[in-house]
């Protein structure tokens, strides 16, 4: 019996070899399954193991990487270093104080007795190719002069009370961009850039906020929704700190992008 299971552990690692050498393609995927059959063989000869499954990983280690992870490192290569020359600053926005955890960015400053506190995550971000955006109005023009890619964020304004009280605007940027809109022939271009979609009054201490109703402003009264708006106006929340956020949302943005790129350049070269 044992000498039966030796003879096919024997063919099998001969076929496996065979098979690894005429497709290349395929020899990340025996790489990745070397321990398991590694394990399996040990089961039924410690010996076999130690002659044939070292041979066997060593080969596939050495063909881990196949045509296609090449060309994408090469890829990788000249889109990190174009990307780091491009590099935009973190802008610092007057006022508040940012802090970041992964992709999530929160700026907060005092005001009087309150604190307001605008949080973003980048993985919410609306990203907008601007120069797509542009193209009718920039006909002739170079494309090095049309903006990049610019990162809207969908962003939520607490204003705390002393006592916790909590007032919640989920708030997006207008891109300027409605998918939803047929043509406009009043000739008005213009927009507002901030808008909130939602509000919410909550104590966080004694209420979850998923679970807290939100009032939506599409169905909110006119004078409602302009003196809440207001509220938001007197406190830093103004035209000049959204164009600001954009900036810094933008920036910020870039170089998760960058380090996703590095990353992935890690994983692929990894064996």
């Amino acid at each position: 019996m044992a000498s039966s299971l030796t003879r096919n552990a024997l063919k099998l690692s001969r076929s496996v070899l065979s098979v690894s050498r005429k497709s290349p393609q395929i020899s990340r995927y025996l790489s990745s399954k070397n321990n398991l059959v590694a394990s399996s063989w040990k089961a039924f000869n410690g010996r076999l193991v130690n002659r044939v499954v070292p041979t066997l990983i060593n080969s596939s280690v050495r063909n881990s990487h196949t045509d296609g992870d090449k060309d994408l490192i090469g890829f990788l290569t000249e889109e990190i270093s174009y990307e780091e020359e491009n590099a935009r600053k973190v802008p610092r926005l007057k006022n508040f104080n940012m802090s970041m955890d992964g992709s999530v960015v929160t700026l907060q400053r005092n005001f009087k007795d309150e604190v307001v506190e605008v949080v973003f995550d980048i993985n919410e971000n609306v990203n907008v190719d601007d120069a797509e955006a542009m193209e009718t109005e920039t006909e002739g023009a170079d494309n090095e002069d049309l903006p990049d890619i610019v990162s809207y964020p969908n962003f939520t304004v607490s204003i705390i009370k002393p006592s916790g009280n909590t007032l919640v605007f989920n708030c997006n940027c207008n891109t300027g961009i409605n998918e939803d809109e047929e043509g406009d022939d009043d000739g008005n271009e213009q927009y507002d850039l901030l808008r909130f979609d939602s509000v919410q009054v909550f104590n966080p201490e004694k209420e979850n906020k998923d679970k807290v109703y939100a009032a939506e402003s599409e169905n909110m009264d006119g004078e409602l929704y302009s003196l809440l708006m207001n509220t938001l106006l007197e406190r830093g929340v103004t035209g000049t700190f959204i164009n600001e956020l954009i900036d810094l949302s933008t920036a910020v943005e870039h170089r998760h992008y960058v380090t996703f790129l590095k990353s992935l350049g890690n994983f692929v070269k990894d064996r």
